[in-house]
């Protein structure tokens, strides 16, 4: 299997959340993540591109699938995964847990109420710039 960049990686990589399935790599100073389980991956991609459809206009992103800045996307995948976590009421903080038990409790990602979970997303607050 072809390892897969991980969807929830600036999440991960700021231990907010982590993953059973994520594995560390190491470029020069670059620390990134990819996904050791495809179906893990697949479920992961799914939700982050639920995420972004849901909230492009409350956040403000580009239509297309531009990149879009490290804040935003912080914003994103934190803030959703927070949010994700508060309409479960579940307290795990293992990413593919938490799409699992969405899964679980609303049988598709696309059932899941990403209007109530949009303020939990705009309230995210990233971390301050240091000067």
């Amino acid at each position: 299997m072809s390892k897969s960049g991980c969807p929830f990686e600036r999440a991960i990589l700021t231990s907010a959340f982590s993953c059973q399935h994520a594995e560390k790599y190491l470029i020069a100073f670059r620390e990134g993540l990819y996904c050791e389980h495809q179906i893990a991956f697949l479920n992961c991609e799914k939700f982050s591109s639920h995420l972004r459809e849901n909230a492009r206009f409350a956040l403000q992103l580009p239509e297309n699938n531009d990149d879009i800045p490290h804040g935003k996307d912080l914003k994103l995948k934190c803030g959703g995964l927070q949010a994700l976590k508060e309409q479960l009421n579940s307290t795990k903080i293992d990413v593919h847990d938490l799409v699992i038990e969405a899964i679980e409790q609303y049988e598709q990602l696309e059932k899941l109420p990403y209007s109530e979970m949009l303020p939990t997303i705009q309230h995210y607050k990233t971390r301050k710039k240091r000067t």
